[in-house]
C-alpha cells in the first residue's frame, strides 16, 4: 500500500545499522582476537623490527581502554587515532595515509565477513521508498571505511541518503550533536524524524534528546547494555522485527 505523502507521519527514518539492518553471526571475542592478529601481521610484515607479541599485547590494551572511554565520554577519537598513538608507543615515524588505510583494512576484513543483512531489510527499504520517505544510517563506529564497506556488503547504498557515522562526526550516541548533524544536513527538522534502532541508551534515548520519535526494534536487543536500561528509558514506539515497521507507520497516520 503506497501512503500519500500529505499523510505520512515523518519525513526522514533514520536508521541505526548494526542488530537493526544487518547482524553480526559469530563470537566477537574470538573474531577480534583474529583481526587483532591479522593487523599485527600487517604490520609486522612492512616494520621488521617491531616485537609481534608485544606489539598485539599493546595494540589490544589500548582497544580496550578506547572502547570503554567512548563509552564514558561519547567521543569517537577514531580508530585511525587509536592505530597512530599504538605506532608513537612504538617510536614508529607517522606513517602515510594509504598505509594506515591498508592496515585498518586488514583488521576489519575479518569481522566484515560475519555481518548479514536481516531477512526483511530490504522488502521494508523498498516500501519506504516507494512511499517517499527519505532515509539515513546514524552509525556509533570506530571506522568510516568500515560502515561503508558493511552498507555496500549488503547491497544497502543505493537507499540512503546520508550514511553518517561517529567516527566522520567525532561523537557518538546519545550525544545529540550527531543527531543535529544528520539533521541539518538534511534539513529536517526533529519533529518531522524517526529514530529506529536497537540500543535503548544510544539510538532510543539520543533520539528522545533531540526531539526525535524513537522506535525500538526488539529482535536482538537483548544485551546487557539494555538490561540496565528497560523500564528507565521508554521508546515512543516498540516493533519486534523491522517488517513491522511499515504497519508502525500506517498506524501512526
Amino acid at each position: 500500500m503506497k501512503i500519500e505523502s500529505f499523510s505520512r507521519p515523518f519525513d526522514l527514518i533514520i536508521f541505526d545499522l548494526g542488530s537493526t539492518l544487518i547482524f553480526f553471526n559469530a563470537d566477537w571475542e574470538e573474531v577480534l582476537n583474529r583481526a587483532e592478529q591479522s593487523l599485527v601481521d600487517f604490520i609486522v610484515d612492512q616494520i621488521k623490527a617491531i616485537d609481534k607479541d608485544q606489539f598485539k599485547l599493546s595494540l589490544h590494551n589500548t582497544l580496550m581502554n578506547y572502547y570503554q572511554q567512548r563509552e564514558i565520554d561519547l567521543v569517537e577519537a577514531s580508530m585511525v587515532t587509536v592505530l597512530c598513538s599504538v605506532f608513537d608507543e612504538y617510536g614508529i615515524e607517522s606513517m602515510s595515509d594509504a598505509f594506515v588505510k591498508e592496515a585498518l583494512l586488514s583488521f576489519y576484513s575479518i569481522s566484515q565477513e560475519q555481518w548479514f543483512i536481516e531477512d526483511d531489510s530490504i522488502a521494508t527499504l523498498e516500501y519506504l521508498k516507494d512511499n517517499n520517505y527519505r532515509l539515513a544510517i546514524l552509525s556509533n563506529a570506530g571506522d568510516d571505511d568500515d560502515v561503508m564497506m558493511l552498507v555496500k556488503n549488503a547491497q544497502l547504498t543505493s537507499y540512503f541518503e546520508h550514511v553518517i557515522t561517529s567516527a566522520k562526526v567525532g561523537f557518538r550516541k546519545p550525544d545529540p550533536r550527531i543527531y543535529q548533524e544528520l539533521l541539518n544536513l538534511m534539513d529536517v527538522p526533529a519533529s518531522r524524524a524517526a529514530m529506529v534502532g536497537d540500543t535503548l541508551n544510544a539510538d532510543i534515548k539520543g533520539a528522545q534528546n533531540v526531539g526525535i520519535y524513537s522506535i525500538w526494534i526488539k529482535r536482538r536487543a537483548d544485551r546487557s547494555e539494555n538490561w540496565e536500561h528497560e523500564n528507565k528509558i521508554i521508546p515512543d514506539a516498540t516493533i519486534s522485527v523491522l517488517g513491522e515497521l511499515p504497519l508502525l507507520l500506517e498506524n501512526l497516520r
